[in-house]
């Protein structure tokens, strides 16, 4: 367990300092869907390691770097040290640890309108959280759902556990 948490703790760095050498800027203009009804992407992978999984609808496909994601895509892993990296729009980074699942339930990033709010939910597995522009701009709009309860994100970042 240690080298998996060091493993995702490494993965989680690594995707800061990319964000942050502004190679990774995003615009701060995300939304569930286009004026025309078409889903808009919410954010990418960063990084892939083993086996890991997008489900969007009803379409399953294996997760790699660059992969779009959508509000209500779910990211799965594989078992051993299959780990995954995303980051969305706002620039919060999560990171997803072996014989994980995690759904983008809701993804609303739209500060010059006042429309910010981000859930998440957790079936299984490990996740690092690392908070962006939403928890920053309203932290009671960031919401991270597990089997056994609901978490307020206030903070900036920290690490979910389930244990099956």
């Amino acid at each position: 367990m240690r080298q998996a948490r060091r493993h995702t703790l490494g993965l989680a760095l690594a995707l800061a300092a990319w964000l942050a050498s502004g190679a990774g800027a995003l615009t701060p203009t995300a939304r569930a869907a286009d004026a025309d009804g078409a889903a808009t992407s919410i954010g990418m992978v960063k990084s892939v390691h083993g086996q890991a999984w997008i489900v969007t609808g009803a379409r399953s496909e294996t997760a790699t770097l660059g992969a779009s994601l959508y509000e209500g895509s779910t990211l799965r892993t594989g078992p051993g040290d299959s780990t995954i990296g995303i980051a969305l729009k706002d620039n919060t980074l999560i990171s997803l640890g072996p014989s994980s699942e995690l759904s983008l339930d809701e993804y609303r990033f739209a500060p010059a309108e006042g429309t910010l709010g981000l859930v998440v939910s957790m079936t299984r597995g490990t996740m690092e959280f690392l908070t962006g522009m939403i928890a920053r701009l309203r932290p009671d709009s960031v919401v991270v759902k597990t089997p056994t309860g609901t978490l307020g994100v206030r903070g900036t970042r920290f690490l979910v556990k389930l244990d099956e």
